[in-house]
């Protein structure tokens, strides 16, 4: 968790300058590994209740895990990051998943 605190604090300030006051929605992708599809499912569903949210479960580029790719849209990357992060962390975690961080659309 360090190791993604000290990247947030590096990137976010680019970032919200990207982000000005009346910018557009940008995506905000999040990135968890699982073990399994059954268990990216499983993740995948315990964060459907969220209308924000849209996911997708698919392979892993290392052909053994499965990604759960979820999307948002925000003007306010650091209130994304601050209210979510912490949520997919312990969602991975609690299902024997990883983590691996975010990325954002900037233009």
């Amino acid at each position: 968790m360090k190791l993604f605190k000290k990247k947030n604090e590096r990137i976010l300030p680019e970032l919200v300058d990207a982000m000005k006051p009346g910018a557009l929605p940008r995506l905000v992708h999040f990135y968890l590994y699982f073990p399994t599809d059954e268990i990216a499912g499983r993740a995948q569903v315990l964060i459907s209740d969220d209308p924000e949210l849209t996911s997708e479960v698919r392979p892993g580029a290392d052909g053994t895990s499965y990604l759960l790719l979820i999307t948002t849209r925000s003007t306010n990357p650091t209130q994304v990051l601050s209210h979510l992060q912490p949520k997919f962390e312990e969602l991975a975690g609690s299902l024997g998943g990883e983590y691996d961080g975010w990325e954002a659309e900037v233009h």
